[in-house]
C-alpha cells in the first residue's frame, strides 16, 4: 500500500515540523507503534514509538528536492507499506530520494492516520 502526501515547504522559514502520525496495531497482543513522520534539515524524516518507550529514530530518510532559486517549492512524497513475515516494512520516497527501509516487527495492521503538530502551536 502507498500513503501519497504533498507539501508546500519553505525550508528557510520552517527548519523542522511534525507532520503524521501512523499507528500500527498488533493483532495478537494489541500492542501499538507509532511512526511519526516529519520535516528536519530539508528532509522527510521517520521514527517511531514502541509502546511506552521514547521516540527512536534510526535516521530512516529522503532527501526533498532543493531548487537554489525557488526555496518555497512544492514536494511530493510516497511512503511505502508492505506487509512481511509479520512485519510491516516502510520506505519514504521524495522527487529526489529514497529512505533505508524500516522494518516494524509483530504488527499486523495499519490502524490509524493523524495529521501531527508540533507542541506548542
Amino acid at each position: 500500500m502507498t500513503f501519497d502526501f504533498s507539501f508546500f515547504y519553505d525550508r528557510d522559514t520552517l527548519k523542522s515540523a511534525n507532520l503524521f502520525v501512523l499507528v500500527f496495531e498488533d493483532e495478537d497482543t494489541g500492542k501499538l507503534v507509532h511512526v511519526v513522520l516529519y520535516l528536519a534539515n530539508a528532509e522527510i524524516r521517520m521514527a517511531f514509538v514502541d509502546g511506552d518507550e521514547s521516540l527512536t529514530d534510526y535516521g530512516n530518510s529522503a532527501s526533498l528536492l532543493s531548487l537554489p532559486r525557488n526555496k518555497n517549492t512544492w514536494h511530493f512524497v510516497k511512503l511505502d507499506m508492505i506487509l512481511a513475515y509479520n512485519s510491516i516494512v516502510l520506505m519514504l520516497r521524495s522527487q529526489v530520494a529514497q529512505s533505508l527501509p524500516l522494518v516494524l516487527e509483530d504488527v499486523q495492521r495499519l490502524k490509524a492516520i493523524y495529521f501531527s503538530q508540533n507542541k506548542g502551536e
